[in-house]
């Protein structure tokens, strides 16, 4: 009896392994055959940039607005400036960097009187100002800085399959020697993100856009709609593509570099959200589809598993309780995704974003910080469960 209760315990590690050996098996077996080449459009189509920000720290979003500015793309790009109710000198110090020279880019400046509440809330109210013959939006975070061919490469991504609703950029964490809470983020961005994206994008079903930088089909978002007032704007939009019959795809050659929390309580407070927002994202599908929602469940759990029971935590409560198959499991799930992650950065990437120490470094230090943040996970699976009034935290 009590190894049938152990093993209820730890189902989510079970589906987990068994997740990650079917990517990893499908992610060689794709890997060993010839690389679909993507062919460049004839012609890019008109592409928009939505820039939200709310009491953005001036010279951090001049920097993203440079990187903007420097992107290769072969059509100027229209970004769209939404201002959410700022009280700072955010908006005189970008007006100013817009009048300095000439910019190849055209930009316009919106101003909500009033903060939203939520970055959701202040991107649908200015979708109408969207030039009705732009087939591509593109939302940046204030705090992120493109690589030069990020919008080029992931719009070629998106229009690569009819299909495709969104496509993810590659984010990475910047500022890793800023504090022991970035490094430890970076690690987590090359690591688990990038890579069970990459295992997820051959089956066009990535099951989260990257807020900081992700591009849609502006098709997509006039049938589906946008961003309502969800707690996380780009989970519960995603699945609610999925659940549309729609695809996602992952662009990890598309870099991004963005900001990340640099104290305990800013981090508590994401990670609450984003584990909310999962639920909240859940709900949302299964309204729409239920067959297409039963495919996120894998990834679903697969998350679950390392919020609510770490592999650090699995391998402690195995030897207390002496359940020696946790081990195997454990070691067969931390060899799946470091192998995953060497496919990603080497074998595709051949090492554009990072280096094989980085790789090694990021399976030691993940599993520490999936104990760390676990509180958090919990708290927010609270919230939603128990219909907590939502406070969006990072607002």
């Amino acid at each position: 009896m009590f190894s049938i209760i152990f093993g209820i315990i730890f189902f989510p590690l079970i589906l987990s392994s068994v997740t990650l050996f079917f990517l990893t098996a499908t992610l060689n077996i794709r890997l060993s055959l010839r690389q679909k080449v993507l062919n460049t459009p004839v012609q890019y189509p008109k592409s928009v940039i939505l820039v939200p920000y709310y009491n953005e720290n001036p010279s951090t979003m001049v920097r993203a607005l440079q990187s903007i500015e420097a992107q290769d793309y072969p059509n100027p790009l229209y970004v769209m400036l939404l201002n959410d109710g700022s009280t700072n000198t955010t908006l005189q110090e970008i007006s100013i960097w817009i009048q300095e020279h000439g910019r190849r880019h055209h930009y316009e400046l919106i101003n909500l009187d009033k903060n939203s509440g939520a970055k959701g809330k202040a991107m649908d109210q200015v979708l109408h100002l969207v030039p009705e013959d732009a087939e591509v939006l593109a939302i940046v975070d204030s705090d992120t800085r493109l690589e030069p061919d990020a919008m080029r490469l992931s719009v070629k991504q998106l229009m690569s399959d009819e299909r495709y609703a969104a496509v993810s950029g590659c984010v990475i964490a910047s500022g890793k020697s800023n504090s022991l809470l970035s490094y430890i983020q970076y690690y987590e961005h090359i690591g688990s993100f990038a890579a069970i994206r990459f295992a997820q994008s051959w089956l066009g079903l990535v099951d989260v856009l990257s807020g900081a930088f992700s591009i849609h089909r502006m098709a997509a978002i006039r049938e589906l709609g946008g961003w309502s007032n969800w707690l996380v704007e780009d989970i519960s939009w995603t699945w609610k593509a999925i659940a549309s019959d729609y695809r996602i795809g992952y662009c990890p050659e598309a870099i991004a570099y963005t900001e990340v929390p640099q104290s305990v309580r800013g981090l508590f407070q994401q990670r609450r959200r984003w584990a909310r927002g999962r639920l909240e994202a859940l709900k949302a599908a299964w309204a729409i589809s239920k067959p297409r929602t039963l495919l996120l469940l894998p990834w679903l759990l697969l998350w679950i598993q390392g919020a609510i029971m770490p592999s650090l935590l699995a391998v402690v409560l195995a030897l207390f309780f002496q359940q020696w198959w946790v081990f195997a499991i454990v070691g067969l799930i931390g060899v799946m995704q470091l192998w995953i992650n060497v496919l990603l950065h080497y074998k595709h990437l051949d090492s554009k974003a990072v280096n094989i120490r980085d790789v090694i470094l990021q399976a030691v230090y993940f599993p520490v910080f999936e104990i760390a943040i676990m509180p958090a996970s919990i708290f927010g699976f609270m919230d939603e469960l128990f219909n907590v009034k939502k406070h969006w935290l990072t607002r």
